[in-house]
C-alpha cells in the first residue's frame, strides 16, 4: 500500500475530535487529507483501510477511511508513493496489492484438526463439509477466529469473511463483497 505524494500536516487527536479508528482521545493523530495515524489499534478494521505499521514506528497503525477518494476503488489501495516508506511495500516503494486468494490459503495453513472439529460442531456440520471451503484460522484484535474466503462468480476470493467463537461475524476491510 502506498500513500500519496504530499506529507499530511497531521494534528493530534482530542475529545472534541477522537480517533476515528479506535475513538482515542489522545496519542493518535489524523491528517487534513484524512490519513490517519492510530496507536491503539493495528490490522483490519472495520470502514478503514490498514495501510501497514509505520516504518521505523511501528507504534503507529496507518490507515484511511474505505471510502476515501484517494484510494483506488478496484483493489483498496492508496495510489501514489510512500512517505512512510511502508513495510510490504518492497524496496522501490511501488503498491502492495491485496491478494485475498492468498491471504485465504495462509489462513487455511494455520488451521489444525481440532479447530476443523470446534467449526463444524459449532455450525451444526460434518467436519468433511469444510474440505471445499477452505477454512482458515487468524487473530486480530478482536481475537481469535475461523475465516471463511467470499468468492465472486468466476470463482475468485473477493474478501474474507471472520467469524468469532461468539457467533459473531465480521467482514475483513478492503474486501469487494457486495
Amino acid at each position: 500500500m502506498t500513500l500519496p505524494h504530499e506529507r499530511t500536516k497531521l494534528k493530534s487527536v482530542s475529545k472534541r475530535h477522537p480517533c476515528p479508528v479506535c475513538e482515542g482521545v489522545d496519542g493518535c493523530a489524523a491528517g487534513a487529507d484524512g490519513f490517519l495515524l492510530c496507536r491503539r489499534r493495528k490490522g483490519e478494521q472495520p470502514g478503514f483501510v490498514f495501510l501497514g505499521q509505520a516504518a521505523g514506528e511501528p507504534q503507529w497503525a496507518q490507515y484511511r477511511r474505505a471510502d476515501d477518494t484517494t484510494l483506488d476503488e478496484r483493489n483498496g489501495h492508496a495510489k501514489g508513493r510512500s512517505v512512510f516508506d511502508l513495510r510490504g511495500t518492497g524496496s522501490g516503494g511501488g503498491e502492495r496489492v491485496i491478494s485475498w486468494a492468498d491471504r485465504a490459503r495462509d489462513f487455511a495453513s494455520k488451521i489444525c484438526e481440532r479447530g476443523r472439529t470446534k467449526l463444524a460442531v459449532a455450525l451444526g456440520l460434518p467436519v468433511t463439509c469444510l474440505d471445499a471451503l477452505q477454512i482458515g484460522v487468524n487473530t486480530d484484535e478482536s481475537g481469535a477466529h475461523w475465516t471463511f474466503p467470499e468468492m465472486d462468480g468466476q470463482g475468485q476470493v473477493i474478501g474474507i469473511l471472520r467469524r468469532y467463537e461468539d457467533g459473531d461475524k465480521m467482514t475483513m476491510a478492503d474486501g469487494n463483497a457486495g
